[in-house]
């Protein structure tokens, strides 16, 4: 699936994983951000996202707390990964480019810092320097989706890189040689 083939499902998922819950749509609108990369001309209006929200908690994937807050049940996060997986971009033959990930996260975000990492790393990213990460495969759409999920915006910039110094160690990494 390719960024601007995001779901509405998918964006409230992913949100209430990275805010770790979601109470109402209108208290955080920023959180949805992540609908404007939809490609689609349909308009993503709050009702819109609240009749997906509905059938997400209909289908057992969002639980509703008590106190109104909602939270991913265990088939929600299974149904996340899946989606993520789905995002992961199949190895091809290397045109001879890296991507490169460059950020600059402020100490107060520092969750957000981690998450990123990891995210990189069980993408199949490879740490250059500490916040410098490099990968032979086109993964664009990938780290937009990660910069708007997040909400980083200018604090990731992606590369595209003909060549790196030393890069024998890292074509021996991803196997490219």
């Amino acid at each position: 699936m390719a960024v601007g083939e995001i779901s509405i499902p998918l964006a409230i998922l992913t949100v209430i994983a990275v805010t770790g819950f979601l109470t109402v749509v209108g208290v955080a609108p920023n959180a949805l951000q992540i609908l404007k990369l939809f490609k689609k001309k349909k308009s993503y209006c709050p009702s819109r996202v609240n009749y997906y929200l509905k059938s997400l908690i209909k289908q057992g994937l969002i639980v509703k707390e008590k106190d109104g807050r909602l939270s991913l049940s265990p088939k929600g996060e299974l149904r996340l990964l899946r989606y993520q997986e789905e995002l992961k971009p199949i190895p091809k033959k290397w045109d001879g480019k890296w991507r490169i990930v460059i950020f600059d996260i402020w100490e107060k975000s520092r969750k957000k810092r981690d998450f990123l990492r990891n995210e990189l790393a069980e993408f199949g990213f490879v740490r250059l320097q500490n916040s410098v990460w490099i990968t032979p495969y086109d993964c664009e759409d990938y780290v937009n989706f990660l910069k708007t999920d997040i909400g980083l915006g200018r604090g990731v910039i992606y590369i595209v890189a003909d060549q790196i110094d030393n890069d024998l160690k890292f074509k021996k990494i991803f196997g490219l040689d």
